[in-house]
């Protein structure tokens, strides 16, 4: 397959990636991209809050859910990594089915944009399969990796020499 490019335009990624969304001037969502942050059906329920000593908790959004902390940590990566992980849970439970179901139909082949930083090796996007330590977790990977039929659960930060 032939892919037609113009000077100066990324490469068209053979698989899906995750995409960091900004606000700078000029830029765009590249084609075949789904913004999926909390402005979205597809904003991960679970929220990083920092508590007055400093520690952080992770709460959920949902509606029927308990106004308790669903996980401390003591950083903030920490924490999102929790906020991640639990959304990587509920998804792969009974309660998110719909949603794994409607991931698959809707999002399978596309990059996936949320706001969550991405490393400087990763600016132009990273795909659903590659672990990163340095790249902020996002529930879109785990969403990326339930549409194009990979495992459901969070990937372990790659260890850093």
């Amino acid at each position: 397959m032939k892919i037609h490019m113009q000077v100066g335009e990324p490469p068209m990624p053979e698989q899906p990636i995750r995409i960091q969304l900004s606000r700078t001037r000029g830029w765009r969502m590249p084609e075949n991209t789904l913004k999926i942050d909390r402005s979205t059906r597809w904003g991960n329920h679970f929220h990083v809050i920092a508590c007055e000593d400093g520690a952080f908790e992770v709460r959920c959004r949902l509606p029927d859910s308990d106004s308790a902390p669903k996980a401390a940590a003591g950083t903030l990566a920490a924490a999102l990594g929790a906020a991640v992980g639990l959304y990587g849970a509920w998804l792969n439970s009974e309660w998110g089915i719909h949603t794994r179901r409607r991931a698959k139909d809707e999002l399978r082949s596309k990059n996936l944009a949320c706001w969550c930083r991405l490393c400087e090796r990763h600016h132009a996007g990273r795909p659903f399969g590659e672990a990163c330590a340095a790249c902020q977790p996002c529930h879109a990977d785990v969403l990326g990796r339930v549409a194009n039929g990979l495992t459901c659960e969070p990937l372990a930060p790659a260890r850093t020499a």
